[in-house]
């Protein structure tokens, strides 16, 4: 009895703390959106301008993307390396990689297409801070798609950025809200 109870007994805190991670409907909903917010408790802070490109040399070559604007608090931004792998979104020392994403929906989540392209903003609802990386990904036919990398700002430095993918259509995302 104690050797079966043992393990779920250690894997519980696991399990709730990751789950207790997962950003509000609205937080997701909002960076797909993007230019406004699905609650009024929400602040979007995008970060103005393009990424632009930086190259980070050695073994493990990245491909940074930074976005344009001015932001003296967070430094926010995008790393690809040569394999998918290593992709990972940054804020200040928080890392997130991509291949670690969990998909909210049933598509796992991708590296992104254009990185020079994506939309970065910071939001911001009840005390917490979150971090948004938002991609068009086209259409197909009637279909406008956006996929859209969120995570929880953790308050510790160097804790890792725990992200959430989302690959919506947006026609659909306007028909469910009110």
């Amino acid at each position: 009895m104690t050797r079966t109870l043992l393990p779920i007994l250690l894997l519980a805190p696991i399990v709730s703390c990751t789950s207790a991670q997962q950003p509000p409907e609205a937080i997701v909903e909002s960076c797909l959106l993007f230019d406004r917010s699905t609650d009024p408790s929400i602040l979007i802070s995008p970060l103005s301008g393009r990424a632009q490109v930086m190259e980070q040399g050695g073994p493990a070559s990245y491909r940074l993307f930074l976005p344009d604007g001015d932001n003296k608090t967070m430094r926010v931004g995008y790393a690809s390396g040569k394999s998918s792998d290593g992709d990972y979104i940054f804020v200040n020392a928080h890392r997130g990689y991509i291949d670690r994403a969990a998909a909210i929906g049933s598509l796992a989540p991708r590296r992104l297409q254009a990185p020079r392209q994506a939309s970065f903003a910071l939001l911001r609802q009840h005390g917490a801070r979150y971090v948004c990386v938002m991609e068009g990904r086209g259409r197909l036919g009637s279909t406008v798609l956006r996929s859209a990398f969120v995570a929880r700002i953790p308050p510790r430095m160097g804790a890792e950025l725990i992200l959430y993918y989302r690959l919506q259509d947006m026609r659909e995302l306007g028909r469910s809200r009110p």
